[in-house]
């Protein structure tokens, strides 16, 4: 188990990269305290092949991430679903009847299977871009790519998206 003192040093540094990704200090505290946790308590202890900072930067990266794919199943979802509807989705069900219910929940499979064809890249960028409001120089940061080829991926995304929801209007 690792000293925790020797992880406090770190905190201001990790919560810049946690704050960098999420983009919301709420989140980034929580991602920097479940980092620490788990270096603490984690069954495959720090050995020293790297500098422990590293250590703790891939621990603090890899929860941010995780945030960020818990996040964008709900979020993308959301979003298309508002696009399609062309409001705010209400996922109140009194006062429907069985025939609104049975139209929006077509809708809303629609909507997860358009988005199921997406690539894994397409999808992610996809989310950045509509829910982060990133730029593709800073998703091409985070992805290890080039923006032009963030700006192809968003591209083909929206166009596939298109295509598949067509079928829905």
């Amino acid at each position: 188990m690792l000293d925790p003192n020797l992880l406090e040093p770190h905190r201001k540094g990790m919560r810049r990269l946690a704050l960098k990704i999420l983009k919301r200090e709420e989140l980034a505290d929580e991602v920097v305290q479940e980092a620490f946790f788990a270096i603490m308590n984690s069954s495959k202890p720090f050995k020293g092949d790297s500098a422990l900072k590293t250590y703790i930067h891939r621990a603090v990266y890899s929860k941010s991430i995780d945030v960020l794919r818990r996040e964008a199943r709900e979020t993308v979802n959301t979003i298309l679903v508002e696009g399609i509807l062309g409001s705010r989705f209400d996922p109140s069900f009194r006062g429907r009847s069985p025939e609104d219910l049975l139209l929006l929940s077509e809708k809303v499979w629609f909507l997860q299977d358009a988005l199921r064809s997406l690539g894994n890249v397409q999808r992610k960028v996809l989310r950045m871009v509509l829910e982060e409001g990133l730029k593709p120089k800073e998703i091409s940061g985070i992805l290890g790519t080039t923006p032009n080829a963030i700006r192809l991926s968003y591209f083909k995304a929206r166009k596939k998206l298109r295509e598949k929801l067509k079928e829905v209007a």
